[in-house]
């Protein structure tokens, strides 16, 4: 996933989650569809398929990487770069394929050990987490296939001593000569043995090519949990969002994160050299207040450090998550940081407003600005809490009576950004009914740029005429200001507006919310500009399956490149996961029916509606703690780890506990599943509260609280599993490999559907029905005898226990 998003976008890598799950799947349809075979050949596949698992994470990953991927799929290569993606996604499933198979094997075994071999693969699940996060905050990404490779062959070693000596002397020479092997491509340096393909209209592309030309040098790099950091050099580079100046530019490093541009740093030795930041767009709230305390909230690079600078404040807060972006600006020759009023806090930005009770006179929401995503839909599914209707309530909470938030975004065609910032202002004013929010608000625009400021009090008529007067100076246009007359009338830069106007879109935007014509706005407009809330944290999220059938009448074949692609990926990706899972699920039903002794009867749908149904809720549950720790830890990649490695970990001793809690009972499963249900609903109040109460905690009680949160819960998780497995083993074990595939491709389709689901309807849905999803495990295990009075094990299908014993 760290390789992909360097070398392609965000929305790509949620493919390797669909190729993970996928695989696990495919592994069990084919457990289930050669049963004869695998029955003969079981130990020998075991023993060979953990070896072959070694090699192959290296050569998929390498093989993968050479294909030559299109991310923004032109019309005359369409089929290709579908072709060429799906092959990727082929070889990418392979290694999970083997996982899938030999889980699934060592689960069908015996019923008496389901709970220990699942509770291993869990809790080895959780270290692997725990291992991931380690290694990517010190190693190049493309370096640990190898070092996963040696992993596993490693563990090959443990099964040596069971073969004998003849077997045993070949599988050992072939398990050393497979890790000297992958130790020599380990020793050699990861950009040599594993190159990334970056895609070609990628900032990190570019400045390689430039590199390669001498135009451009690579200063620093630094690899961590956060990305990896890059730092470039050229007199080529040039990057300002806005430039009114005639002052001559010094010459400008930039800064990129996962093949991304994300700052720029001019190399000046003075505050002097410096002064063409007086005459842009960022430079507006200096202009219009005289600030003591300034902070800015996520900045990359050092334009806003330096426009602060300029003009001298008492404080300057430098809020940054990634330590290794307040690396590269500590070390820099140019040495922003070197100033005894700034303070640098390693801090995500909303946890950051949700922790301090100091107040600011200017807020640059620098973590929002910048050029726009154009139409490519970059971070379309990445959630963003700063972005939201409550995180710029947080910044009005945050400002002196006087002081001003600031944003400086790209413009686009058709406008989306710009606009959806308007609307995210006019919903967060509107939280006090007095207040005209309006009457809050300056927009300015060059031909690049839009400038969004919002006052925590209104704005004076001497400020609008100093914004004004301002704007004729640069010849910037005046898009909205209160007390100011003539204003949206399209003078130098000129936009298109609706037709008969001679006013932009903007101006047209903010006059349909003025007059609480939002809502109609909101449904007519091509892109979803509607306000981002807590509950839907997606405000990079512009895309409307109904814009579709516009764009092609528009754009004509070009349609795909105006669209957001982000969400387009996300349903191509669910789309296609679901028909791969059917496809082979049938093959694995079939499978399964043709070694079974007897016929399932209405066993067969239980054990598609239970392990469907607990993978499914196992990926909701994941997706929302996550999601939920991400707000109380203010660090996405920390949450991550956090919840997989606690929720796997105690999923597994829920698993190894499991024969001694429920005895096999229905009534007990029926109790652990009902008792999971309830406890998630309880941990969404919880959590929602902790939110807003404990935001931002220090790491030790933030573990504290994630371990009271998340170990009963997973707990209860990791029950279900090897209590119907067990059965399953005992009564039908035709059905086991059949049972393991459902679960798999269950979780595969959940996995995006869960992510569409947040993005149309919320957080607060998935909760809701991840909780009926436990409850109805339970109620579904009392139905797992049919009818039987007996509460001890009964056959999943109509074959009897005599039979079930023969097997």
């Amino acid at each position: 996933m760290r390789c992909l998003l360097i070398t392609r976008y965000h929305h790509f890598s949620f493919l390797i989650i669909s190729c993970a799950l996928l695989g696990y799947g495919i592994g069990g349809a084919v457990l289930s569809s050669f049963q004869q075979w695998f029955a003969h050949h079981g130990e020998a596949f075991f023993r060979w398929g953990c070896l072959g698992l070694g090699v192959s994470i290296p050569i998929c990953f390498y093989t993968a990487e050479r294909l030559p991927l299109q991310v923004f799929f032109p019309p005359e290569d369409l089929l290709s770069s579908i072709f060429w993606w799906a092959l990727y996604w082929v070889i990418q499933s392979c290694p999970f394929v083997l996982v899938g198979a030999l889980t699934g094997w060592a689960l069908g075994g015996k019923a008496g050990r389901v709970n220990v071999i699942y509770a291993c693969s869990l809790i080895g699940a959780s270290l692997g987490v725990m291992a991931g996060m380690l290694f990517l905050s010190y190693y190049a990404p493309n370096s640990l296939a190898v070092l996963l490779g040696i992993v596993v062959s490693a563990s090959c070693i443990g099964l040596i001593p069971a073969l004998p000596s003849r077997a045993a002397f070949a599988y050992g020479v072939c398990v050393f000569f497979s890790l000297v092997g992958l130790a020599i491509c380990l020793l050699v340096d990861a950009d040599k043995v594993f190159p990334l393909r970056i895609d070609q209209y990628k900032s990190l592309a570019h400045v390689q090519r430039l590199a390669a030309q001498n135009a451009a040098r690579r200063l620093q790099v630094f690899d961590g949990l956060r990305g990896r950091v890059e730092l470039y050099a050229s007199p080529h580079f040039h990057t300002l969002l806005s430039l009114a100046s005639p002052k001559r530019l010094p010459p400008m490093d930039i800064l990129i994160k996962d093949g991304v541009q994300i700052g720029t740093i001019p190399v000046v030795k003075n505050l002097g050299e410096v002064k063409f930041l007086d005459e842009t767009l960022f430079a507006i709230p200096y202009h219009l207040v005289r600030p003591r305390r300034v902070l800015i909230l996520g900045e990359a690079g050092a334009i806003h450090l330096w426009n602060a600078r300029l003009h001298h404040p008492d404080l300057i807060l430098f809020v940054q998550p990634d330590e290794n972006v307040a690396r590269v600006l500590a070390g820099h020759p140019s040495r922003p940081l070197d100033d005894p009023t700034i303070h640098v806090i390693i801090s995500d930005a909303r946890t950051f407003l949700e922790k301090t009770h100091e107040t600011f006179d200017v807020i640059q929401l620098a973590e929002l600005e910048g050029f726009a995503p154009g139409t490519s839909g970059i971070g379309g599914l990445r959630e963003n809490y700063l972005a939201t209707v409550q995180g710029f309530r947080k910044c009005l909470e945050r400002l002196t009576p006087g002081g001003v938030a600031c944003t400086v975004r790209g413009i686009q065609d058709p406008p989306r950004d710009n606009i959806k910032i308007l609307g995210t202002w006019f919903e967060a004013l509107r939280a006090d009914k007095s207040l005209d929010p309006a009457s809050h608000l300056i927009m300015a625009r060059d031909e690049l740029a839009c400038a969004i400021l919002c006052w925590k009090s209104p704005v004076t008529p001497e400020v609008g005429a100093q914004i004004a007067q301002k704007c004729h100076d640069n010849c910037w246009e005046l898009e909205w200001a209160p007390h100011v007359h003539g204003i949206g009338a399209n003078r130098v830069h000129m936009l298109p507006g609706p037709t008969g106007s001679s006013v932009s879109w903007y101006h047209e935007a903010i006059t349909k919310f003025q007059r609480g014509q939002d809502e109609q706005f909101y449904r007519n407009w091509i892109a979803h500009v509607r306000p981002a809330t807590d509950d839907i944290p997606y405000f990079f999220d512009f895309f409307r399956i109904d814009s579709i059938s516009h764009l092609k009448r528009q754009f004509g074949p070009l349609w795909a490149a105006r669209s957001e692609m982000g969400f387009l990926v996300l349903l191509t990706c669910l789309a296609a996961t679901v028909i791969a899972a059917t496809l082979f699920l049938v093959t694995a039903l079939f499978g399964a029916l043709r070694s079974a002794a007897q016929p399932f009867g209405r066993g067969l749908l239980w054990v598609i509606s239970f392990f469907g149904m607990i993978g499914t809720a196992f990926m909701f549950v994941e997706m929302l703690l996550i999601q939920a720790f991400t707000r109380l830890l203010g660090d996405p990649v920390i949450a991550a780890g956090v919840v997989l490695g606690e929720l796997l970990l105690f999923s597994g001793l829920g698993s190894m506990l499991e024969p001694r809690l429920t005895r096999q009972r229905r009534a007990r499963m029926f109790a652990a599943g009902a008792l999971a249900g309830v406890m998630l609903f309880l941990a969404h109040a919880g959590l929602s509260v902790a939110q807003s109460v404990v935001s931002g905690l220090a790491l030790p009680y933030a573990m504290a609280l994630s371990i009271a949160v998340i170990g009963p819960i997973g707990f209860l998780m990791g029950i279900p599993f090897p209590w119907a497995m067990a059965r399953v083993n005992k009564n039908t074990p035709a059905a086991a490999p059949l049972a393991w595939a459902v679960n798999c491709f269950a979780s595969v389709i959940s996995s995006p559907l869960a992510i569409v689901a947040a993005m149309s309807l919320g957080f607060r849905f998935l909760w809701t029905t991840g909780s009926l999803l436990y409850g109805l495990v339970g109620l579904l295990a009392l139905a797992a005898s049919w009818g039987s009075n007996s509460d001890a094990p009964e056959a999943i299908g109509p074959a009897s226990h005599k039979s079930a014993s023969n097997e």
